[in-house]
């Protein structure tokens, strides 16, 4: 019961029922929901799904017998329908196609991702062969200096959204300090042109 030698294949569902029952009798299960889940993982998976998906009448999953009859009167309605369709000839149709046959849409691929070049592996080594490695900053993507180094440190244009806020911040401590300044240059003149007034009304 463990592996798939069970399986009705291309048995009819009376011939695996019978077969199933025989089976389940030496092993000895007896809780109703597992025999129920062997049962559906042997049959036939057509017969299975449209038993499972019954809106009426669906066989509960604990109830083997329920499951043989459900199983077995949709293998006879299967068969029947069969020989039906298979008794009929198809009659020369009379008016030409009014819908035309769609054709096959096509599969759908993603586009191709952009190809990244292999990155050269780093050269441990350089230095001793007397090879230079040609330096990129990381701030303007141009060549011969490090970021920290960079001419384009002072660019807004160039410059990270950290450091951005970071040199607004300074822009802002130093208008705050130029205002205080101002203020106690005034103050200070203020003083001396009153104390130049109360000396000269002496």
């Amino acid at each position: 019961m463990e592996t798939t030698t069970y399986f009705q294949g291309k048995n009819s569902v009376d011939d695996y029922i019978d077969k199933f029952k025989d089976l389940i009798d030496l092993s000895g299960y007896t809780e109703g929901t597992t025999i129920v889940v062997k049962f559906r993982r042997g049959l036939n998976p057509e017969i299975q799904d449209y038993v499972a998906q019954m809106m009426e009448g669906r066989p509960a999953d604990d109830d083997i017998d329920e499951w043989y009859t459900a199983a077995s009167q949709c293998d006879e309605s299967h068969r029947a329908n069969a020989a039906f369709r298979s008794s009929i000839k198809p009659m020369p149709s009379a008016h030409p196609q009014i819908f035309p046959t769609l054709s096959p849409a096509l599969p759908v691929h993603p586009p191709n991702p952009p190809r990244i070049p292999p990155s050269a592996p780093m050269d441990v080594d350089a230095a001793k062969r007397g090879k230079v490695q040609t330096i990129i900053c990381y701030r303007c993507g141009e060549t011969g200096h490090l970021r920290k180094d960079c001419p384009h440190g002072f660019d807004v244009r160039f410059m990270t959204e950290e450091e951005r806020a970071d040199w607004i911040q300074q822009l802002l401590v130093s208008e705050d300090l130029r205002d205080v300044v101002e203020r106690e240059g005034e103050a200070e003149e203020k003083d001396g042109i009153q104390g130049d007034f109360a000396s000269g009304n002496e």
